[in-house]
């Protein structure tokens, strides 16, 4: 496992714990954390794709893309494949609404893509659709582990 994979890995952990606790906070209805948390899980996302693509031995510009689907893309057709996967059986579990009848990850995506930059300059623009951000969260993470196994233990130590 190459050491910039582990501290991105590590990065987006602590995003991520972010995010679970602004979470629970907004099932205790402080509506005023939802920004907050859409900015930091859709940024663990990035980061843990970021991370695959690192490990999967993509360079270059890669560090500058903010756009989800844009880095999906350019993920390795099996991690695409296993994502896909993932992401399907998240939803079948979910307990998150569907807001359309289209919930394939590549319209999720869609939907999710310029989450991280909308929900930094909200008061700009429309958030958009921020749907099954753990559901993509948890695939993406799910997969770099079965990649980089040796990740499990920055899970532990946190």
């Amino acid at each position: 496992m190459q050491k910039k994979v582990a501290d991105i890995f590590f990065q987006a952990l602590k995003f991520q714990k972010a995010a679970y606790l602004l979470n629970r906070n907004l099932e205790d209805d402080n509506w005023a954390l939802l920004v907050p948390y859409i900015t930091n899980i859709s940024f663990t996302i990035e980061l843990y794709l970021k991370a695959l693509l690192t490990s999967e031995g993509k360079k270059g510009k890669v560090i500058e893309i903010h756009k989800l689907k844009e880095l999906f893309g350019l993920l390795s057709e099996i991690s695409q494949k296993r994502i896909n996967y993932l992401f399907s059986q998240q939803i079948n579990n979910s307990k998150s609404p569907a807001f359309n009848d289209d919930n394939s990850l590549e319209a999720v995506l869609e939907d999710i893509s310029n989450a991280f930059v909308k929900s930094r300059y909200f008061y700009e623009s429309n958030l958009g659709g921020v749907r099954f951000l753990n559901e993509v969260l948890v695939s993406v993470q799910l997969t770099l582990l079965e990649k980089e196994p040796d990740l499990q233990k920055y899970i532990k130590a946190d």
